[in-house]
């Protein structure tokens, strides 16, 4: 298992480098390769990855707001079929060309609103799905988690993946955005409690829950949080 992320951590490496240069892939791919927090953004992959592992190992998976599919494509080569989903054209045309530059046919990407199209799924459709920094991105969170319900077989699994407003770094760095940027808009960003009452809310239970930071904290103070759940019989 150790050796197949590491492999493919690396094909994933190199398509960056070749293609550094492009703007659009200084989000999507220079956090994990080319940036302060790159350890925990791998720690936060590496603990997707053993969630989606330790459930199915060869399931199908959506990923909601996926944008330039590095997550995706990692879940791919990992042995996952892949539903990827975005808003932005432009993330969708980066995932799409490291779809095709890797290899890759267990995966596809698609531009497009992540709540309709999950919603539009039939029934129990996915094995998994996955929110990676995307809950905090869509202002209708509740009918996004929703419409997972339905779309995930009734042994499926939910892996969310977001920062934690409760995270004393998530504050410092609100704050220094507030300075630096003049913008103190962190969207829709939940805390541990509130995390945990919307999946609640919408019909899942928390099975269980990895948390990562700069600094040993409680669970509810962690900085990143990654959780996987089940269907609420």
């Amino acid at each position: 298992m150790a050796d197949k992320f590491d492999r493919g951590l690396e094909r994933l490496k190199s398509f960056y480098q070749a293609h550094q240069s492009d703007p659009r892939l200084v989000e999507s791919y220079g956090y994990f390769f080319a940036h302060p927090f790159t350890p925990i953004n791998l720690k936060r992959l590496r603990a997707i990855i053993d969630f989606s592992a330790s459930h199915k190992s060869s399931p199908r998976l959506f990923d909601a707001c996926c944008g330039g599919g590095l997550i995706s494509l990692m879940l791919s080569m990992m042995g996952a079929s892949v539903v990827g989903v975005d808003a932005n054209e432009d993330e969708i045309a980066v995932a799409q060309m490291a779809r095709n530059e890797l290899g890759l046919t267990s995966v596809e990407f698609q531009c497009g609103d992540a709540v309709k199209v999950i919603g539009a799924a039939p029934p129990q459709s996915f094995d998994q799905v996955l929110f990676a920094y995307a809950i905090h991105h869509v202002p209708q969170y509740h009918d996004l988690m929703a419409n997972a319900f339905n779309a995930l077989k009734d042994d499926g699994r939910l892996i969310v993946n977001e920062e934690n407003r409760s995270s004393p770094v998530f504050r410092l760095k609100h704050v220094l955005r507030g300075v630096i940027q003049r913008d103190t808009d962190d969207e829709h960003q939940l805390s541990f409690s509130e995390l945990t009452l919307l999946h609640q809310q919408t019909g899942f239970r928390i099975e269980s829950a990895v948390g990562i930071d700069v600094v040993p904290l409680p669970m509810r103070y962690q900085w990143c949080l990654v959780m996987e759940s089940c269907k609420t019989p």
